[in-house]
């Protein structure tokens, strides 16, 4: 998944195990680092918000948008979320 020629594979492989198993904590990590690593925040924080209301495991949300809010330069809201991971 680091090789940009091969997110648009991995992001197929990942939606499909979500599509069988939608609360795999590995596969929507990955996307959403994957999300992460293209820059589509828009995309992820759509999909954070989600999981947050379907009351998904909030310390990693926290930690997952922590890492958002960190890769758009914004360190201080990143630290309040990762401390609400912890």
């Amino acid at each position: 998944a680091h090789d940009p020629a091969n997110w648009p594979k991995a992001e197929a492989s990942l939606r499909k195990v979500l599509e069988h198993s939608p609360s795999n904590e590995t596969a929507l990590s990955e996307l959403l680092m994957l999300y992460n690593a293209q820059g589509k925040f828009e995309q992820g924080n759509r999909m954070l918000d989600d999981l947050a209301s379907r009351g998904a495991d909030t310390g990693l949300l926290s930690v997952e948008r922590g890492n958002f809010l960190l890769a758009q330069g914004k360190p201080s809201e990143a630290v309040e979320a990762f401390q609400r991971a912890s």
